[in-house]
């Protein structure tokens, strides 16, 4: 966060790293750079305290899950908790100029992006929902659509063969 009070601490590398161009978030801004982790890799120096809540949903304060964490001190934005995973701000992870570090935080993927505001032709995929769980849309690097239409469709044989018809 802005003041570095509570800087979030990884322990390992998280889950899925990449944009997403949902429309919650071009609410504020047109895309949001975020990496998602299991609750049990991220550790705060302070413990919980100097963290604040915000349940957007019933638009309260009260830490119930999912919700909207920030920094008590400074208000900036530091992730979104659910019940299993946050999403995390990147920028908020002090890596030191390592560049090894920071490579592993470089955007994998686009989410969301056939509700994007602009196009990004940066040559990742591009997934239409959540990655793997939705359709890879336009820019998606080629050889990547056609093995996914080839698992889909493998998939598609399978369930056929053993009588579950779509």
């Amino acid at each position: 966060m802005v003041c570095g009070t509570l800087p979030p601490t990884p322990k390992r590398v998280g889950v899925k790293r990449g944009e997403s161009n949902a429309y919650i978030v071009r609410v504020a801004a047109p895309f949001q750079w975020a990496a998602i982790f299991h609750k049990t890799d991220i550790n705060f120096s302070k413990g919980h305290h100097g963290l604040e809540w915000y349940d957007p949903t019933e638009k309260s304060v009260a830490h119930k899950l999912p919700c909207k964490v920030r920094c008590a001190y400074c208000h900036s934005p530091i992730m979104d908790e659910g019940r299993n995973m946050i999403l995390l701000f990147p920028s908020l992870i002090h890596l030191n100029d390592n560049d090894e570090a920071k490579a592993l935080f470089k955007p994998r993927c686009h989410m969301f992006y056939g509700q994007r505001v602009m196009d990004i032709p940066d040559g990742l995929p591009k997934w239409s929902g959540l990655s793997e769980e939705s359709d890879l849309i336009e820019d998606s690097p080629p050889d990547m659509v056609r093995e996914r239409e080839r698992k889909r469709e493998a998939e598609r044989k399978e369930r056929f063969e053993k009588g579950e018809n779509e």
